[in-house]
């Protein structure tokens, strides 16, 4: 993937970019770019996932902290630090740590969305449906599994009448699905590319 953009956009295995990998690339670009910067060592290639462990854990942090208060903020922090799968994912190459680091700001994102009013709200709904859009690219539909939970907590809790509030949460739907599948559609069209293509 680092040999060319092609390669890049397209998550090629290979150097002739024939062979992909088995999920949309998007926990591997970091990886990649991470390589590019400090070349082609193992550490290099953990980096990414611990330090996307590492924000995941802020982010927690400050969602809990809104609602619940420091002290609670703090054990919920603790607790996503210490769980044993979380120590697992956050040192192996594995596009889970990307895809926990997007839905916790996807839930960061929507709490500021439930706690604002008026266009604010729109905006942080918004970029919540982006963020689960952009963990569709790291590993497809287990990204998804949050949305019926996001979409009650925000019909439930938005501020405004029914009515506006379902087309804020609409609005965010097309935000969703277009950064989900903007990927999917280029290699759906890869006939399309110009030049060398996968």
């Amino acid at each position: 993937m680092g040999q060319s953009w092609t390669n890049f956009l397209f998550g090629a295995f290979d150097p002739a970019g024939v062979v992909t990998v088995d999920k949309p690339p998007a926990a591997l670009w970091p990886q990649v770019i991470s390589s590019e910067i400090f070349g082609l060592h193992g550490w290099a290639l953990i980096l990414p996932q611990v330090l996307e462990g590492v924000a995941a854990v802020l982010v927690l942090h400050r969602i809990v902290r809104r609602w619940a208060g420091e002290g609670a903020a703090l054990v919920a922090a603790l607790v996503l630090t210490l769980t044993p799968i979380t120590v697992a994912i956050n040192r192996d190459n594995n596009p889970d740590t990307l895809l926990v680091l997007l839905l916790v700001s996807a839930a960061y994102a929507l709490t500021r969305a439930l706690q604002a009013e008026g266009r604010a709200a729109t905006w942080w709904l918004c970029a919540s449906g982006f963020l689960i859009g952009c963990g569709f690219l790291t590993k497809m539909l287990a990204a998804w599994m949050v949305i019926p939970a996001f979409a009650v907590a925000w019909l439930v809790g938005g501020s405004g009448p029914w009515i506006p509030r379902v087309r804020r949460l609409l609005g965010a739907g097309a935000i969703l699905a277009a950064s989900s599948l903007w990927w999917v559609a280029m290699v759906a069209m890869v006939a399309l590319w110009p030049g060398d293509r996968p």
